[in-house]
């Protein structure tokens, strides 16, 4: 698989963050698979869904169909995180998809010393956010960043956000125009 595009938009269509990363999509060229989250059953781990999860686990059972998400990302090289900032964090879906694709053994391992090691294909995450103010943190970027980072081992993790959208006088389009546009010219100072 080449590249994976995980949609946790919540208004689906009328999505600003969505319009975003649709024209980054468009950017980066390539297909893309799709996963709607809002499409998806994703439930939170409780107690009995963990201990299903570490039995598999245990026993090595990967190709489980509990495991598909986490197979599914674990061979993507490409990601787009299509993902509001509400209330300073993204949708609480994301945080499901998250829980459904961080399993060791499969998407990630520890090493000798405790050390989290990277056991997925993914070279680049692309993360793309917009908000109704002006953000001092991204606590959502951060945590998709310790995620994707600290377990998969992913080193080049990409934050395109458009702030402000909410402010009295905004003009929309003019903001997506210009979060789009310092991401190609961070893109082309790379080359």
């Amino acid at each position: 698989m080449g590249s994976l595009y995980i949609d946790a938009s919540v208004r689906g269509k009328d999505s600003r963050t969505r319009a975003l990363a649709e024209q980054i999509k468009g950017h980066l060229g390539g297909n893309w698979e799709e996963i709607n989250l809002r499409e998806l059953t994703l439930l939170p781990l409780n107690e009995e869904r963990l201990a299903k999860k570490q039995e598999l686990l245990s026993k090595s059972k990967y190709d489980d169909p509990s495991f598909a998400l986490a197979r599914q990302i674990k061979e993507a090289e490409r990601v787009l995180i299509i993902a509001p900032c509400y209330d300073y964090l993204y949708p609480a879906l994301l945080k499901l998809y998250i829980e459904n694709i961080t399993h060791m053994g499969i998407t990630f391992d520890y090493d000798e010393l405790g050390r989290a090691k990277g056991l997925t294909n993914i070279r680049e995450v692309f993360y793309v956010t917009t908000a109704g103010g002006y953000l001092d943190e991204d606590i959502g970027y951060l945590n998709i960043k310790a995620v994707f980072n600290g377990l998969f081992g992913v080193k080049s993790i990409h934050r395109i956000a458009a702030e402000g959208l909410d402010l009295v006088g905004c003009d929309i389009p003019a903001k997506l125009k210009q979060a789009l546009q310092e991401f190609k010219n961070q893109t082309e100072e790379k080359k």
